[in-house]
């Protein structure tokens, strides 16, 4: 893929594969708006990306588990850099259970539940968000990693 004046929106990018992906893409000559639900680590990534690719880059806190949310960063995004021709649906949690015996627990549940909300209705959310403006358009990628 030819990143070279490209538009991308990716989420869950100011660590691991998110991280390292907003990089590369920014190394290759694309403009990137990179998010989390963390403030601190929209604004340290931000300060860190900024240093080396100065206006490329853009950033904005989001939780993709709520649709009005992504729908905003998405608008946001197309009025800062033009565009979303490449979507990078990364955002992600793990989160611990614990020991195998609280497996029954309502903890257990709700952290089943924050995972389900952000690991699967979080893509749903970016790709729907996104996809009208790409039809429009006539080009996207999407690219979903959970």
């Amino acid at each position: 893929m030819r990143m070279k004046n490209e538009t991308a929106l990716i989420t869950g990018s100011t660590s691991g594969i998110g991280k390292k992906t907003a990089e590369l893409f920014l190394r290759e000559g694309c403009k990137v708006m990179i998010c989390s639900r963390n403030e601190d680590n929209v604004n340290q990534t931000l300060s860190e990306f900024k240093k080396e690719f100065g206006d490329s880059v853009i950033g904005m806190v989001c939780d993709v588990s709520d649709p009005i949310a992504i729908q905003t960063l998405v608008d946001k995004t197309i009025d800062a850099i033009g565009s979303v021709r490449i979507l990078v649906a990364n955002a992600g949690v793990n989160l611990s259970y614990g020991p195998f015996e609280y497996l029954t627990s309502e903890k257990a549940f709700s952290l089943a539940k924050t995972m389900i909300e952000i690991n699967l209705l979080g893509i749903i959310n970016s790709v729907a968000s996104v996809l009208p403006h790409m039809i429009k358009q006539g080009y996207g990628r999407i690219i979903t990693l959970s």
